[in-house]
C-alpha cells in the first residue's frame, strides 16, 4: 500500500500581507518555493502590504509596490526568517520570481523589474551599442530580469552578487525567468524570454528563449538565445531543470520547427539539452547542444491541435515535463476537457520511455472541462519505505475556457512506469481543493475561478509541501485583512488510503490510527518499531540532527520523545517532529550528550533506540 498525505502544518497569517496605505495587500502571481535535505523549506513571493516579520526589513517607501520577499521555514513549521532585500526592492511594481537552492547555504532568485535595483542599470535606460531591432519611436521595453545569490543562517541573510546588465538584459524586455541548479558540478542555469538582441545576438523568431550558465559565483560561462533553441515562430515560456552531470534541459512553446527537430505547424511544446564540460580546476572547456526532443516525435500532438504550459523536473538522472494538449499525444486517448494533462520521463539521451494522458488525470469525482498551469517536482530524496514519484499539481476548472468554479489536484506518479500512486479505491489525486466537497470538510474551501495561484509541490523523504496563493484562508485559520493569503503547507506521508472521501483523510483530527469509517489501518496497529540511529551531524552551533529508520507500526507517527541524557529522562518534540531526521537544540558546545530517540503513533509510544554519543562543536 502506498502513502497518502496526511495534513501536518501550515503557515498563513505569519507569511500573509496585510492593507497598508490604500495597497490591499496579498501576494500577486505565483509564488516559488525550494526544500533542502533538511525538509527546511525556502519560499519567494511578489507581494504589497504589510507583514509584521518581512516589512520592517525595508522602508516603508517601498510597502505599497510589489516587490520581493524571500524566507525560510523549519521542518516543524517554525518560521525562521523572512525579509525584503534592500538590494532588490524598488519604488515600482516587480513581477514573475524564481528560486532555487544549493547545498552550501546558498539561494538563487530570479524575477523582473521594470526599474533599477541598487547599484545596476535597466538596460532600457542605457546607450544601445547593438543595431536597434525595431527603428520605430517608443518600442524599447522596461523590463529586465534580475539574478542574484544570498547567502544564509538562521541568523544572517545577506546579497553575495546581483546581476541586472547586459549579460542577461537587451533595451527591450525580458521576462518570464526560470532557475535550474546543477549543485554536483556547480553550475546555475537561467532561462527567459526575451523581445531583443541580448549581446547583440540577432533574434531568431518573433519572440525568442534565451538560456544562459552561471558558476555560483556568478560569473557568465555561456550564452544561448538562437537557432539551437529558437525556431523562426514564437518561442515563448521557457522552463529549465537540471541533472547532476552538467546536463540542462529547456523547454518551451514554439509555432514553428527548431533546427534539428520535427516539423511544427502549430503550438507545440520543445525541448533541448545542453551539455557543459568544465576543465579539473572548474573553467568552462566547451558546452555543445545534444539533442531536440521533437526528433522522436513522442510528445508532439498532430496538427490542428496544439500543446502549452509546460513544466520540468529532474530526479538528478532523468527528466520529467509535465504539459497541456488539446488533442492526444503518442497515440493517447483525450478525455474531453479543452486542456488535458501529459506527463512524460525524459532520458538522458533524449528517449522517452513512458508518456501518460488520460483518465487517470480526470475521471469522477474528479472531472475537469479545462486545466491550467500544471507544475512538476521529483524527489531526490525518498523516505526508505516510499517509492520513487513524481509529483504534479494543476488547476482545473468546471467549465471551458478556464470558467467554472476552480480545483487544485495534485497527482503522485511512480517515476519507473509513470503510474498514478494515488490510484486507490477510485479516487486518483489529492484534491487540495475541490469544488463538488463540502466547505465544511475541505482543507482548502471552495470558491470562485481565479481564487488560487498555481501550486508549487516539492516532496522531500515523503513529505508534501505546498505553497500558493488564496482569497480565502484555510479552514483553521482566521481571515486575514490581505487580497490574496501565500500559504505554505505541510503533508506527512501516511500508510493507509480513504475508504470514502480523502478530505476526510487529509483533515488534522485523522493523525491516528482509529479514525472510524473514513480510513483504514494496515493489518493490526502496534506501537512504533525500536529506532535505528543511523548517523548524527550538526546543524548551526547547537542543534543536533539524528538520521535513523523506524517502522511506524501501521499506525501514523505523530511525534518522538528524545533524551539526551542516556535515557534518564524523555522530552516530546514541541512542535511535534515526525520523520527523520529529527533535530534537538539549545545544546551546549564541547559537551557530549547520550542521545536516545522513541516513536509515538496512535496505538502508543515504542521502546527507545540505543544511545550515541553527540559533542556539538562551537562555532
Amino acid at each position: 500500500m502506498s502513502t497518502y498525505p496526511l495534513y501536518s502544518w501550515n503557515l498563513e497569517p505569519s507569511i500573509s500581507f496585510a492593507f497598508y496605505n490604500g495597497v490591499s495587500g496579498g501576494v500577486m502571481g505565483n509564488p516559488a518555493l525550494a526544500v533542502d535535505a533538511y525538509q527546511n523549506t525556502y519560499f519567494a513571493a511578489v507581494v504589497a502590504g504589510q507583514n509584521p516579520t518581512a516589512s520592517p526589513s525595508i522602508s516603508s517607501t517601498y510597502w505599497s509596490y510589489n516587490n520581493i520577499v524571500i524566507g525560510s521555514a523549519d521542518k516543524n513549521g517554525n518560521l525562521l526568517w523572512y525579509k525584503f532585500f534592500p538590494q532588490l526592492v524598488v519604488a515600482a511594481n516587480q513581477q514573475e520570481v524564481s528560486l532555487v537552492v544549493g547545498t552550501n547555504n546558498d539561494l538563487y532568485v530570479a524575477f523582473v523589474t521594470p526599474a533599477a535595483v541598487i547599484n545596476q542599470s535597466n538596460m532600457s535606460t542605457t546607450p544601445s551599442w547593438c543595431p536597434p531591432l525595431y527603428p520605430e519611436a517608443g518600442a524599447l521595453g522596461p523590463f529586465d530580469i534580475v539574478l542574484a545569490r544570498i547567502n544564509y543562517s538562521n541568523t544572517s541573510q545577506t546579497v553575495a552578487w546581483v546581476i541586472q546588465n547586459a549579460r542577461l538584459n537587451s533595451v527591450y524586455d525580458e521576462t518570464a525567468p526560470q532557475l535550474a541548479i546543477d549543485t554536483i558540478t556547480g553550475l546555475l542555469y537561467i532561462t527567459y524570454q526575451t523581445d531583443g538582441d541580448i549581446l547583440c545576438f540577432t533574434p531568431i523568431g518573433t519572440s525568442t528563449v534565451a538560456l544562459s550558465c552561471f558558476t555560483l559565483n556568478g560569473a557568465q560561462l555561456w550564452l544561448e538565445c538562437q537557432q539551437n533553441i529558437n525556431s523562426t515562430g514564437s518561442n515563448t515560456n521557457p522552463v529549465v531543470t537540471a541533472d547532476n552531470a552538467g546536463g540542462v534541459y529547456v523547454a518551451y512553446e514554439t509555432t514553428a520547427t527548431v533546427s534539428g527537430g520535427a516539423v511544427i505547424t502549430d503550438q507545440q511544446v520543445e525541448m533541448v539539452k545542453f551539455q557543459t564540460y568544465l576543465t579539473q580546476s572548474g573553467t568552462l572547456l566547451s558546452y555543445s547542444r545534444q539533442w531536440v526532443l521533437s526528433q522522436n516525435g513522442t510528445i508532439l500532438t498532430a496538427s490542428p491541435d496544439t500543446s502549452s504550459s509546460p513544466s520540468v523536473t529532474s530526479d538528478g538522472t532523468n527528466v520529467y515535463i509535465a504539459f497541456l494538449t488539446t488533442g492526444s499525444v503518442n497515440g493517447s486517448y483525450p478525455t474531453g476537457s479543452a486542456n488535458d494533462l501529459v506527463v512524460a520521463q525524459v532520458t538522458p539521451t533524449g528517449y522517452t520511455p513512458w508518456i501518460q494522458q488520460g483518465s487517470q488525470f480526470n475521471r469522477a469525482p474528479y472531472t475537469y472541462e479545462d486545466a491550467a498551469l500544471p507544475y512538476i517536482s521529483a524527489a531526490y530524496k525518498i523516505s526508505y519505505s516510499d517509492v520513487p514519484n513524481i509529483v504534479v499539481s494543476l488547476q482545473t476548472f468546471t467549465a471551458a475556457p478556464l470558467d467554472g468554479d476552480m480545483n487544485l489536484f495534485v497527482f503522485k506518479l511512480s517515476s519507473s512506469t509513470g503510474v498514478n500512486i494515488y490510484n486507490n479505491g477510485g479516487y486518483n489525486n489529492m484534491p487540495l481543493a475541490f469544488s463538488l466537497q463540502p466547505s465544511s470538510t475541505a482543507l482548502l474551501p471552495t470558491a470562485s475561478p481565479g481564487t488560487y495561484s498555481q501550486v508549487a509541490v516539492q516532496e522531500v523523504y515523503g513529505a508534501l509541501f505546498c505553497l500558493l496563493g488564496s482569497l480565502i484562508p484555510l479552514q483553521m485559520n482566521t481571515i486575514t485583512s490581505c487580497e490574496a493569503d501565500l500559504i505554505l503547507i505541510k503533508y506527512n506521508p501516511a500508510y493507509y488510503y480513504p475508504s470514502t472521501d480523502p478530505f476526510n483523510f487529509m483533515s488534522q483530527s485523522k493523525k491516528i490510527c482509529n479514525c472510524g469509517a473514513n480510513c483504514s489501518c494496515q493489518g493490526n496497529p502496534t506501537v512504533p518499531s525500536i529506532p535505528v540511529i543511523l548517523s548524527t551531524s550538526q546543524y548551526g552551533g547547537d542543534t543536533a540532527l539524528i538520521y535513523f529508520t523506524i517502522s511506524d507500526g501501521g499506525s501514523p507517527l505523530i511525534n518522538f520523545l528524545y533524551s539526551i541524557n542516556d535515557g534518564a529522562t524523555f522530552t516530546p518534540f514541541g512542535p511535534a517532529q515526525f520523520t527523520s531526521p529529527v533535530s534537538i537544540t539549545g545544546l551546549a558546545g564541547n559537551v557530549t550528550y547520550s542521545i536516545k530517540i522513541k516513536g509515538i503513533n496512535g496505538v502508543g509510544t515504542g521502546q527507545s533506540s540505543v544511545s550515541v554519543s553527540f559533542t556539538p562543536i562551537p562555532p
